[in-house]
């Protein structure tokens, strides 16, 4: 997760914050706020003379804490007790439900000598919220004029990338002193920095106690440690929804539609093409209007040629060009107005294809985030139900009315998400998706979800050939075989293969391929060669290679140069890995590259500072290898280092570099579809400028994409693969490569739906984990959405090693952790070999005072503390982030192995860091827990 913060400047009187700090993990964003705080409480701090600006953006799509600013009041602080009461009174009855109050925290500003403050920021860490939902809570408290913090709430606060103030900070200027004099009096607006938030203790009767340690606590915009979700909607917000589309109107008949996915790279075009004429009329003006807040959220680079469209298709003769593009200037998050004032929306893509489905009638426009709808969720509880119940009485149509009148009644209250019942017996939860009271647990939204996962989003009208398997009687299919042997002689040039995870598209195309190109006289020639000039410092020959004399020159040169891009670096490595074991592969990737590179600029500085001979010398040799890395070899490379490889060739004749059209001969595209979402221009993937053909500096995706498709052009063979193959970006691809006439083959089996894997639901987080925790003699992996959560279950799996006075009494376990910030690994054998990182130990025993008195939080308090007496015992230690990191590095690498064979775990916990190409085929572990979030 990348966390987003800054420091108020004052430049001219103008407040400036142009330069963020982006902080990459959590680790380090406490580092940061911690010393913040810290330097507020240090004896030496001025409050008239400091840099304590410190503010926190919203970064996530969604979600933030529930929290509520007020400001523009007076109030002393003897009332202050009794107003809070009140407000968190009148919260629960507007919610509807009783908040956690040990949750909430309260920062007021502190006047110097005041006995006053006009300013509050109240904070409940144990809710995360969505933007819309915080905002129309606030909008509802306004409405309640007798209580008198609810009516100074501010509303324009709640959205992305919006800036917050951190208590123990203050703002560097402000421009409302002066201009509110009725309500500031005397301050001046340069008062502001030395009016700083802090403490309020509702909870004691010390308020000038600090509420919190733990910082995460305090952080708005941090929502990893929330514990529940609260949700809040209105009648009057609902309604508003459905009349902008923000929600799918099910009343939409879709049974004779064409599905269409939408295609969320060219959003401007669909909407062109598809929404009906009539959608820009003066009669669908206020829809027209929530569809623009919408895009102008989006930053589409073509906006302006859907603004011109609308005006083409009006009915109005005021409605301009120029009227159009200065309503759409306008647009703002923090705009005064309402009319002008936009909104984030997570789900951006099913809100536009709602606008679609509901201004055209020929086509179903869906994402590939899950929607469900009436019809689906009929045939699903029909066909459960039919397994033990009365198949008469409970079929498709008395399902279908049994859920339409309760969409019916219950459409626009608060108690959507509540159980409902199907039968007397049987009970479905709307929000949740389980279906209650069979003989097993069931899940909707996860078997639809898990399974469609792996259904195929193509339509078969696009492929060429269509088999139902890869291997038939343990050899490649043999229409399949006549396809592959047809581009291995050439015959085929551009071939497509739709095959889904774990069927073996690498081990039986890319291999077969690559084989043949192997066992070629001149690879296993090269192969020499670069051994020969593997270890530089034994080598003193200086290599030219505009010196026809180099040994293996002409080899080298007529290498049939294989280019495989892949979209990451653990498994371009893996692929390396794999392919260094094979005599004649002559491979390089982008990262030995990068370091040769490196190696280069550490040889010139050196150079630069001490002219030698031997210097001159190394730097020659080094820069040879480097030639014959990125203009001879074969190469593996991920797209943002594609640069590396050099498409350009020496000629003799016109002693210049020019393109060589027969550098290439065959480019492995892996992983097409995530290939192409990287070359994303609101993404942080390609950082930095290049300079093009005509020495102008561009943007590096620029530059990449052009030379992709640069060298897409001269290859003679190209291969594409992936599970799933996206005709929208495919098409586009091949007319920008100017390649015609694909092959493209599909193939229909998959392990995953074929095979039968039983499914076990839990409806409950703790129900899961009990019986994880029950499973003592298998092999488990554990995979997590939540890091914390894979966190509380690698020490919990730790605390179940030993008893109550941490003698260890399972010696056989071996637990390891993989997530984003890098590889934790415990051996009960050899427990000082553990690699513990300090996210471990950040817990405290003081942490018990700030949660709810629950048996669950009680129970992950107890084993918090249990895990540090642990470690205080065994004297365990915390690993640097380094080592923790590189240890992430050699496990990815080396997958299977290292779980199978160099680690042998018997507890194995990952979170999504796992990344597409990683493949595990072994038939290791004996049962695979899954939480998930519904």
């Amino acid at each position: 997760m990348i966390y987003k913060l800054n420091v108020w400047k004052k430049e001219h009187n103008i407040i400036k914050y142009k330069n963020p700090i982006i902080v990459n993990n959590r680790e380090q964003l406490i580092k940061l706020v911690k010393e913040n705080k810290d330097k507020y409480f240090d004896s030496s701090f001025n409050i008239h003379n400091h840099h304590n600006n410190l503010l926190e953006y919203c970064i996530d799509e969604k979600y933030i804490k529930l929290w509520f600013d007020i400001d523009m009041i007076k109030i002393e602080f003897n009332d202050l007790q009794n107003a809070l009461t009140e407000f968190f009174d009148l919260i629960d009855k507007v919610v509807g439900k009783k908040l956690n109050r040990n949750s909430y925290y309260i920062y007021y500003k502190k006047l110097p000598n005041k006995s006053y403050t006009h300013s509050l920021r109240i904070i409940n860490w144990y809710y995360k919220i969505s933007y819309d939902d915080n905002e129309a809570l606030t909008n509802e408290l306004l409405e309640h004029k007798n209580n008198i913090l609810s009516k100074n709430l501010d509303v324009k606060v709640y959205h992305k990338e919006r800036q917050i103030i951190l208590p123990y900070n203050s703002k560097i200027l402000t421009d409302k002193y002066e201009k509110h004099k009725n309500i500031f009096f005397d301050l001046k607006n340069n008062d502001s920095n030395s009016h700083f938030f802090v403490d309020y203790n509702y909870k004691d009767k010390n308020k000038s106690k600090i509420q919190t340690i733990n910082v995460l606590n305090y952080l708005i915009s941090y929502i990893g440690n929330c514990k529940e979700q609260l949700i809040f909607t209105t009648e009057k917000n609902e309604i508003e929804k459905k009349e902008l589309f923000l929600t799918d109107d099910k009343d939409v008949d879709y049974s004779k539609r064409q599905k269409k996915l939408f295609d969320n790279d060219n959003i401007i075009d669909v909407l062109i093409n598809h929404l009906d004429n009539k959608f820009y009329t003066a009669k669908y003006g206020k829809k027209w209007i929530g569809l623009l807040k919408l895009l102008k959220t989006l930053r589409l680079k073509d906006i302006q040629k859907f603004l011109i469209y609308s005006v083409e298709n009006t009915d109005k003769l005021d409605y301009t060009i120029d009227r159009n593009k200065e309503f759409y200037e306008k647009l703002d998050y923090n705009a005064n107005n309402n009319n002008f004032r936009i909104k984030n929306y997570g789900n951006s893509n099913n809100i536009i294809c709602n606008y679609l489905n509901n201004f055209q009638e020929k086509y179903e426009f869906y994402t590939q985030e899950y929607l469900c709808n009436i019809n689906d969720l009929s045939l699903w509880i029909s066909g459960k139900i039919q397994k033990t119940e009365n198949k008469e009485l409970y079929n498709y149509d008395n399902i279908y009315i049994v859920l339409n009148e309760y969409k019916q009644k219950y459409l626009n209250e608060k108690c959507i998400y509540e159980n409902f019942k199907i039968t007397d017996t049987i009970e479905y939860n709307y929000k949740t998706g389980y279906l209650y009271g069979l003989n097993e647990l069931y899940n909707y939204y996860v078997e639809n979800q898990y399974y469609n996962m792996f259904l195929s989003n193509d339509n078969d009208n696009n492929f060429d050939i269509i088999e139902d398997e890869l291997i038939i009687n343990n050899t490649l299919n043999e229409n399949i075989l006549n396809e592959v042997n047809k581009f291995i002689n050439y015959e085929n040039r551009l071939l497509v293969l739709a095959m889904k995870w774990g069927t073996g598209k690498t081990y039986h195309i890319t291999k077969r391929l690559l084989k043949k190109i192997f066992e070629c006289d001149n690879n296993k020639n090269i192969n020499d060669y670069l051994n020969h000039i593997k270890n530089i410092d034994d080598d003193k020959c200086y290599l030219n290679f505009n010196d026809v004399d180099i040994p293996y020159y002409e080899e080298i040169r007529n290498l049939k140069r294989q280019i495989i891009i892949s979209p990451n670096n653990s498994l371009n490595i893996k692929e390396q890995q794999e392919l260094k074991q094979e005599d004649g592969n002559c491979f390089t990737n982008h990262i030995d590259i990068n370091k040769l590179k490196e190696d280069i600029n550490k040889i010139n500085d050196k150079l630069y500072k001490n002219p030698s001979q031997q210097l001159e010398d190394k730097l020659k040799i080094l820069n040879c290898k480097k030639q014959v890395m990125c203009r001879y070899l074969n190469n593996i490379t991920s797209l943002q280092s594609i640069d590396n490889i050099s498409i350009t060739d020496y000629n003799s004749n016109t002693k210049t570099y020019e393109i060589n059209k027969n550098s290439i001969d065959t480019t492995y595209l892996d992983e097409f579809n995530t290939l192409m979402n990287n070359f994303n221009l609101n993404g942080n993937t390609f950082k930095g400028k290049k300079n093009n053909e005509d020495n102008i500096k561009i943007q590096k995706i620029e530059y990449n994409i052009n030379h992709l498709i640069n060298i897409c052009k001269i290859s003679k063979r190209i291969i594409i693969l992936d599970a799933d193959i996206n005709f929208v970006k495919l098409n586009w691809f091949l007319n920008k490569i100017g390649k015609e006439n694909a092959k493209k083959i599909k193939v229909n089996y998959n392990k995953f739906t074929a095979e039968n894997y039983k499914l076990n639901f839990y409806d409950t987080e703790d129900g899961l984990e009990q019986q994880l925790l029950l499973k003592q003699n298998i092999k488990k992996e554990i995979c997590c959405v939540s890091k914390n959560k894979a966190i509380d279950i690698f020490k919990s799996l730790i605390c179940e090693c030993f008893d109550n006075k941490y003698n260890l009494i399972k010696s056989d376990k071996v637990i390891g952790l993989l997530d984003g910030d890098g590889f934790n690994y415990f051996d009960a054998k050899n427990i000082e070999q553990s690699i513990l990182s300090k996210k471990l130990f950040e817990y405290t025993e003081d942490d018990k005072n700030e949660i709810t008195q629950s048996n669950k939080e009680l129970i992950k308090c107890e084993m918090d503390c249990k895990f540090l007496n642990i470690v205080k015992k065994y004297n365990l230690k915390w690993c640097n982030d380094n080592i923790t990191e590189t240890k992430k590095e050699e496990l990815l690498y080396n997958y299977e192995k290292c779980i199978t064979e160099i680690y042998k775990f018997t507890d194995f916990i990952r979170t999504p860091t796992i990344k597409c190409g990683i493949s595990f085929n072994s038939c290791y572990f004996d049962e695979v827990f899954i939480f998930i979030y519904i």
